[in-house]
C-alpha cells in the first residue's frame, strides 16, 4: 500500500467480497439458491480470509450456502471456512478430530435431535477412512451423519423384533460409511446386511460403536462370520465354526453346550441359507427340540413340522399322519420316552423313521422307511418298548408289529407311546405268557385266574 489509490483499491475489494459472500449466505438462508458465478478463492483472500485456494473453494462456497450461522463479519465467515477445512483435512490426512460445532457450522442437522459428541466422534473416524472427494459437499457429509444416526438407532434396539425402536441401518447407508470392500472395511451385501443389523442390535448402546475402529471391527467380523458359516453349510464342512462364529454374525442361542448339534444341522439342513435370519430360523428350530428335552414335563414348547424339517429331517407329508407323528415325537422328546438321542440330525431322523414306521404298521402300509414291513427291535426301543430293560427280540418285534396291524387305521388306538403302545406290548406279552404256560402246564390249571 504505497498510496491512497492502493489503499482504496484494497478496501473496495474487501467490501465487495464481504458483500458478495454475506449476500450468498443471506440468499441461501432465505430459501433461494445463491448464484456462485464469479466467486472464487480471490474473494476470500480480498477480505482477509485464510486457507482458501482453488482446491477447496468449491467446498467453502457450498458450506456458506448451507450454514445456519448468522454471518456478518469476516470472523464468522472464517469459522465456516475453518470447519470446512477440518473435514477436508481429516479425509486427506486419514486422521483428525471433527467437533460437532464443525458439523453445525456447515449446516449439518439431524431429524432425531441435536448432534452429539458420539456423532462427531464416529463422523471423524468415518471421514478419516474416506477420500476428500467423498466429503467435499455438505450433502455428502449430511449423508454420512444420517447413516451414523441410523447406526446408533440400530444399536438402540433391544431385540431383533423390537417394535418400539424400529430403525435399522440400510445397505446404502453402510456403503456411504465406506463398507464397500475398497479399503479396510469389508463390503456389505444384500445377504450379509441382516447379520450386521443383528450385531448392532446386540450392542448395549451407541457408545459401543461410537469409535470407527470398534464399528469397523464389529461389521467386518459379522461379514467374515456370515461368509464362514454359509460356506460351511454349502460345503458340508463345519470345521472351525464355533459358538463365537454365530455370535459374531448376530445369531442368538448358540453356546458351547449345543454348538455341535447346531453345526450338524448346518450341514444337513435342506433350507436355503443366505442370511442371518435364515440361519437363526434353523438354530431356533433345533433349540426348540433341545430346550423341550432339557425342561421336560414343565415345558410349554410344542414342536411343529418346521422344527424338524428346518434341520433336514424328513417327516410324513402334511396331514393326519404327520400330526400324529409330531405327537409321538413331542412325547419322546418331552418325556424322555425310549432310548434315543437328539444330539444329531441323524439321531432325530431315526426317531422320525421309527414313528413313521409305527404309523405305517398301524395302517398296514408297506414298505416303510427301511424297506421292510414292521418295526425292528431297535426301533421299538426308540419308542420306549423293551423287555424288562433289555431289547426285545426279533420274534417279539414281529409279534408286536402284527398286533399293531390289527388296530384302527385311523390311529385312534395308538394316540401315544407311554400308554397306548406300551399297553399293547404289555397285553401281548401277557397273552404270550399265558399261552406258554398252557403249553407247558398240566392241562388242568386255570392260568387266567393265576395271573
Amino acid at each position: 500500500v504505497k498510496n491512497y489509490t492502493d489503499l482504496k483499491s484494497l478496501i473496495d475489494a474487501a467490501v465487495d467480497a464481504h458483500t458478495a459472500l454475506t449476500d450468498l449466505v443471506a440468499t441461501a438462508q432465505g430459501g433461494s439458491t445463491p448464484d456462485l458465478t464469479g466467486l472464487d478463492e480471490t474473494d476470500f483472500a480480498a477480505m482477509g480470509l485464510d486457507d482458501v485456494d482453488s482446491s477447496n473453494v468449491a467446498a467453502a462456497l457450498d458450506a456458506l450456502s448451507n450454514t445456519p450461522n448468522s454471518i456478518a463479519t469476516a470472523a464468522q465467515l472464517q469459522a465456516v471456512v475453518d470447519s470446512t477445512n477440518v473435514i477436508l483435512d481429516t479425509a486427506s490426512n486419514d486422521a483428525g478430530t471433527i467437533d460437532k460445532s464443525d458439523l453445525t457450522n456447515i449446516g449439518i442437522t439431524l431429524s432425531s435431535g441435536a448432534l452429539t459428541d458420539n456423532d462427531a466422534s464416529l463422523t471423524s473416524g468415518v471421514i478419516a477412512s474416506l477420500s476428500s472427494d467423498k466429503v467435499d459437499t455438505v450433502s455428502e457429509v449430511q449423508d454420512i451423519v444420517n447413516a451414523i444416526d441410523a447406526v446408533f438407532a440400530n444399536a438402540a434396539r433391544a431385540t431383533d423384533d423390537d417394535t418400539t425402536n424400529t430403525v435399522t441401518v440400510t445397505k446404502a447407508q453402510l456403503l456411504t460409511l465406506g463398507f464397500d470392500g475398497s479399503a479396510e472395511a469389508l463390503e456389505v451385501t444384500d445377504h450379509n446386511l441382516d447379520a450386521i443389523q443383528r450385531v448392532l442390535t446386540d450392542q448395549a448402546n451407541e457408545s459401543a460403536v461410537a469409535s470407527y475402529a470398534d464399528l469397523r471391527t464389529k461389521i467386518n467380523d459379522a461379514i467374515t462370520a456370515h461368509e464362514a458359516v454359509l460356506d460351511a453349510a454349502s460345503t458340508n464342512d463345519s470345521f472351525g465354526i464355533t459358538e463365537e462364529s454365530y455370535a459374531k454374525m448376530g445369531i442368538d442361542g448358540v453356546d458351547a453346550g449345543n454348538v455341535q448339534s447346531i453345526n450338524d444341522a448346518l450341514v444337513n439342513t435342506t433350507n436355503t441359507l443366505t442370511t442371518a435370519a435364515s440361519v437363526q430360523e434353523m438354530v431356533d428350530s433345533y433349540n426348540h427340540i433341545l430346550d423341550l428335552r432339557d425342561v421336560g414335563a414343565g415345558s410349554t414348547i410344542v414342536l411343529d413340522a418346521a422344527d424338524f424339517t428346518d434341520l433336514g429331517v424328513t417327516l410324513k407329508g402334511a396331514g393326519a399322519e404327520q400330526t400324529q407323528q409330531l405327537a409321538y415325537l413331542q412325547e419322546i422328546v418331552k418325556d424322555g420316552v425310549g432310548n434315543g438321542s437328539i444330539a444329531t440330525v441323524a439321531d432325530l431322523q431315526k426317531l422320525a423313521n421309527a414313528t413313521s414306521d409305527l404309523i405305517d404298521m398301524i395302517q398296514e402300509a408297506s414298505p416303510d422307511s427301511d424297506g421292510v414291513t414292521g418295526l425292528t427291535p431297535e426301533q421299538f426301543a426308540l419308542l420306549g418298548i423293551d423287555d424288562l430293560g433289555s431289547a426285545i427280540t426279533t420274534a417279539q418285534a414281529d409279534m408286536l408289529s402284527k398286533r399293531l396291524a390289527l388296530t384302527a387305521d385311523d390311529l385312534s388306538d395308538v394316540t401315544n407311546l407311554a400308554t397306548d403302545l406300551k399297553g399293547l406290548w404289555d397285553a401281548a406279552t401277557e397273552s404270550l405268557a399265558k399261552i406258554k404256560a398252557y403249553a407247558e402246564g398240566d392241562g388242568v390249571s386255570d392260568f387266567d385266574s393265576d395271573q
